[in-house]
């Protein structure tokens, strides 16, 4: 995801080691601004941290796996949104790119599971779902331009 006007790259959910579907590989994202994570297991996450750590972008994502992360992969607090964490609820801007944690119907090794409301410098409003199942309240989330849904295979 990259915002037209100030040409910032976001990435979620990166999972690109031993995933047969993704055609980028680990080490090939030369830039981000932002990582977000929507959930914590086995398949993503090591890969989000990684890209995180080699591009320099604030990584977004719940309190416990935040802990996780800085205790197993050794990412530093100071890379993280806020210092410490985010909470399903909460927005920040960073880089003149608003983000809002929403929630998620998901399981996670560590805290819970969130989407994302991503407001780019233009105006644009995306949602990103993260891994879950449509939920009978996903109406109040809003009008967006684009909605994305997990996938499968």
């Amino acid at each position: 995801m990259t915002s037209i006007l100030g040409l910032k790259k976001i990435v979620i959910n990166l999972w690109m080691v031993d995933n047969p579907l993704c055609p980028i590989r680990l080490g090939s994202i030369i830039a981000a601004n932002m990582a977000l994570v929507t959930y914590d297991h086995f398949d993503p996450m090591a890969d989000e941290v990684h890209t995180a750590k080699e591009t320099g972008a604030i990584l977004v994502a719940e309190a416990e796996t935040v802990s996780r992360f800085n205790r197993d992969f050794g990412l530093a607090y100071e890379k993280v949104i806020f210092g410490i964490r985010m909470n399903v609820g909460a927005s920040a801007t960073i880089d003149g790119i608003t983000i809002t944690m929403t929630r998620a119907f998901h399981s996670s090794g560590t805290g819970v599971a969130a989407g994302y409301m991503v407001e780019l410098d233009d105006g644009t409003v995306i949602y990103h779902a993260g891994d879950t199942g449509i939920f009978e309240r996903v109406g109040y989330l809003g009008n967006c331009m684009a909605w994305i849904w997990p996938y499968s295979p």
